[in-house]
């Protein structure tokens, strides 16, 4: 649902995550409370749509199968995105189904703007710097590596991570992601590790807890960061705005040790 609001069309229902306990997840600077929940992310409740009487209902490969997609077809016209696809090519596809294209190109200029700083900000240690991304997946039970949306503030300001979380063969067909075991996180040392987690930072036990993790020499130099990085995987342009804040904290303008891997 934060995409769409995103472009300032709020839903009439959505479905929540199950690890949501209920509540609709990144929306807090929004007035969500006219928004009718409809189930869980992949169990909508059909009979409560039958009754809202949607004009278009959105929905993603990932959250539903083919016959829910053919059940809520024969509800109201339906259009169905692959999440996984990049954030500015999918951001702008379902502005394009809501007829919000103006606020989306509103949203990218200011977007283009917030990484030119950035680009500029970091200039000085950029040649020098190596960033790490770490975050546990519970669900998986392992590190999650991978191209997320905040894959294209890396790129676009130019800050460099470990080759492995660069160049690598995805572990799912169609999705750039794969996993690690704790054994491979020295190949994920750098002079910063930012270390990511979801409201609850415990999440990371596993890593920070691992013998491992003591001999990483960002974690001797103290350049570890943790960081909520709820946000950061949201398939909106706006939603990349946090992550240019977190780096521009973290990165810019302060004392990066950028010998750390030396």
């Amino acid at each position: 649902m934060r995409p769409l609001l995103d472009l300032g069309v709020t839903p009439i229902a959505s479905v929540t995550h199950p690890r949501a306990d209920g509540a609709f997840r990144f929306v807090e600077e929004y007035d969500v409370s006219g928004v009718e929940i409809i189930g869980l992310l992949g169990e909508p409740n059909m009979e409560q749509l039958v009754r809202l009487k949607p004009d278009l209902i959105i929905g993603t490969l990932s959250a539903g199968t083919d016959e829910q997609v053919a059940t809520l077809s024969a509800i109201a016209p339906t259009v169905v995105y692959n999440a996984g696809r990049p954030v500015i090519e999918y951001h702008r596809s379902l502005a394009e189904a809501v007829g919000a294209l103006d606020a989306y190109e509103a949203l990218m200029a200011d977007y283009e703007i917030r990484l030119a700083e950035l680009r500029e900000g970091v200039a000085p240690i950029r040649d020098q710097l190596v960033v790490s991304l770490l975050a546990f997946n519970p669900n998986a039970g392992q590190i999650e590596i991978g191209e997320e949306p905040y894959t294209l503030i890396f790129r676009g300001a130019g800050i460099q991570q470990p080759e492995p979380q660069v160049n690598f063969e995805s572990a799912d067909e169609g999705v750039r992601r794969y996993w690690i075991s704790l054994e491979q996180i020295p190949e994920h040392d750098a002079d910063v590790i930012l270390l990511l987690y979801s409201n609850d930072p415990a999440v990371n036990a596993p890593i920070t807890g691992s013998p491992i993790w003591g001999t990483l020499k960002a974690v001797k130099a103290g350049q570890v960061v943790e960081i909520d990085g709820g946000t950061w995987y949201v398939q909106s342009v706006r939603s990349l705005f946090s992550v240019i804040d977190a780096l521009e904290q973290h990165l810019v303008g302060t004392e990066v040790d950028t010998s750390v891997l030396e």
